[in-house]
């Protein structure tokens, strides 16, 4: 549901998720809210009305959801996700100056690249990326970091 935070009048809801909400994330000019759930799916709705404007499919849960900058693809805990129709050369060029590295499915991956597989004793719960160092929080209660150079 979208609430408006001066008057707390209820303005939309939006339905289509068929699982838990995992996560949500306002685009940077406010247009976008994209919404993750527990369904495996990412949706993408036009913030004004309400409207669903797009459903992206995923490998697994997505728990981390972000816009970049400019607002044209989500960064994921399973990996990018373009949401307009950016050159794919851009995007790895905004990708290595924020951040091109995702933790997703046991996979620590560089860009598009699996770079290793995590053990099962070392599943991911929650991943946190900044620059090049990776810390994981383990559904064993281990965390692990990891710096990547390139």
């Amino acid at each position: 549901r979208l609430w408006d935070a001066a008057t707390g009048t209820l303005q939309q809801t939006l339905e289509g998720h068929s699982d838990w909400v995992s996560a949500v994330a306002f685009s940077p000019d406010g247009s976008q809210l994209a919404s993750a759930s527990h369904d495996t799916t990412v949706r993408l709705w036009d913030a004004a009305t309400g409207t669903l404007q797009q459903t992206f499919k995923c490998e697994g849960i997505v728990y981390e959801l972000s816009f970049s900058e400019e607002g044209s693809y989500l960064l994921t805990n399973r990996g990018a996700i373009l949401t307009r129709s950016t050159p794919m050369d851009k995007v790895s060029r905004q990708l290595q100056t924020s951040s091109d590295i995702f933790v997703g499915n046991r996979w620590i991956r560089l860009r598009e690249q699996n770079l290793f597989r995590l053990p099962y004793d070392y599943t991911p719960n929650k991943t946190a990326v900044r620059d090049k160092v990776i810390a994981i929080g383990c559904l064993s209660g281990r965390i692990l970091m990891f710096q990547v150079t390139t």
